[in-house]
């Protein structure tokens, strides 16, 4: 029998969950993830947000969940949500009750690509058909070996040169829009002693914000809604900073002293708006595929029910 060998191109969490589900069953599985480490966009969110939180919305996605919960990698996570009006606090009988991932995404990525090879710093950035498999290219022209078929997963968008390979996954991805997002990290030696360690602000220019101890200081990370982020996308950073501050802690009736650091960093593709209304695509013709949290919805369920759908076409491809 033909060996059957796969390659995943982007190690974020749609990736790990597809090697996961195919770890074993092809004789060949190569992850090539361009940056220095795994975990995808939800990683580079996490150094502004603390950590990666979803909820859950099927019975199939809270089974993975009640796995990863007894495993340590998930735990419940409840988050206040505050009513800004006319510049009084009041908290909301809204409570979202959510889960997040623990201690970040890269972490939860990594137990799930443990069995695997990755290839870190490995941007691919070319393929080419040769007889019934694909020969990848890093951005250099190096070759990386050839594969049976190969999985593309990552933001939409950045990957639109190697989907074109394909006319029937290139016409429905192209049209995916990503919404964006400035976010502000600002840093303290000691604890502000803020009212709410943590919220999601109504009719306000700031959806959420997190305060937290990471590594010896007391961090609290500021999100702007996307539509505020998208008016002012063109500020720089200074501004952005100077102005989610003032914000922020006008709504709480605060002052923010003695500040370390503060950084500020905008999110091209933070989440996808227009979703596929799929959990993954693929070109049973040329043995390509796409997933990501932007075929079904936006963030973790979606990204891990992408991936599980993936490594099931895979299958149904060599079957």
């Amino acid at each position: 029998m033909k060996n059957k060998s796969v390659a995943i191109i982007g190690a974020g969490l749609s990736g790990a969950v597809c090697a996961k589900a195919l770890n074993g069953l092809v004789d060949k599985l190569d992850i090539f993830e361009k940056e220095a480490e795994v975990g995808g966009r939800l990683r580079l969110t996490d150094t502004v947000s603390t950590t990666a939180t979803f909820n859950v919305t099927t019975l199939f996605f809270q089974n993975i969940i009640d796995h990863w919960q007894s495993l340590g990698w998930v735990s419940p996570h409840r988050t206040n949500m505050i009513e800004v009006l006319k510049s009084e606090i009041n908290l909301s009988d809204q409570v979202s009750s959510d889960y997040q991932v623990l201690p970040n995404t890269a972490v939860l990525v990594e137990n799930l690509l443990s069995n695997n090879t990755v290839y870190l710093e490995t941007d691919v950035d070319d393929m080419e058909r040769h007889g019934n498999q694909w020969r990848l290219f890093d951005v250099f022209g190096n070759y990386l070996g050839a594969y049976d078929c190969v999985l593309i997963t990552s933001a939409a968008y950045p990957l639109h040169d190697l989907i074109k390979k394909s006319e029937v996954l290139y016409s429905k991805v192209k049209p995916i829009v990503y919404s964006v997002a400035w976010n502000v990290v600002l840093s303290f030696d000691e604890d502000p002693k803020l009212p709410y360690e943590q919220g999601s602000f109504i009719d306000s220019p700031i959806s959420r914000f997190y305060g937290k101890f990471i590594e010896g200081r007391y961090v609290i990370c500021i999100e702007a809604t996307p539509e505020w982020s998208e008016q002012y996308s063109a500020l720089p950073e200074a501004e952005i900073i100077h102005q989610l501050e003032l914000i922020f802690c006008s709504h709480l009736d605060i002052e923010l002293e003695d500040i370390v650091t503060a950084d500020a960093k905008f999110w091209p593709f933070k989440s996808a708006i227009n979703t596929l209304g799929e959990d993954c695509l693929f070109d049973d013709a040329l043995g390509l595929g796409v997933c990501g949290d932007w075929c079904t919805s936006p963030q973790v369920e979606g990204a891990v029910l992408s991936g599980f759908s993936a490594a099931d076409r895979v299958m149904k491809f060599f079957s």
